[in-house]
């Protein structure tokens, strides 16, 4: 693939990210909206959104296992790669 043609698949998955980051958000804020007239307790504060932060923490540990896990197996693959690709030298030859 031209390097033409990954930089534009790059910048469309970046925008395509975007539009879901702003979806997935909106979701987000309105599970965690109070109710129309609804009084701001510090029990209400602790449920409604103790729980929230407490679902994004854990979803934020979450992906550093995941990220973690991704880049043993992209250095697995980059090093299979590294021995199974012919040297300069055969190129050359």
């Amino acid at each position: 693939m031209p390097p033409s043609r990954i930089e534009n698949f790059s910048v469309s998955l970046f925008y395509i990210a975007m539009a879901l980051s702003g979806i997935i958000g909106a979701v987000f804020s309105t599970s965690i909206a109070l109710e129309k007239g609804q009084v701001v307790t510090q029990q209400i504060v602790q449920i409604i959104y103790g729980d929230y932060f407490k679902l994004l923490t854990v979803l934020a540990v979450v992906m550093v296992g995941v990220a973690l896990l991704a880049s043993v197996l992209i250095r697995k693959m980059l090093a299979a790669a590294d021995v199974n690709s012919p040297s300069i030298q055969d190129k050359q030859a």
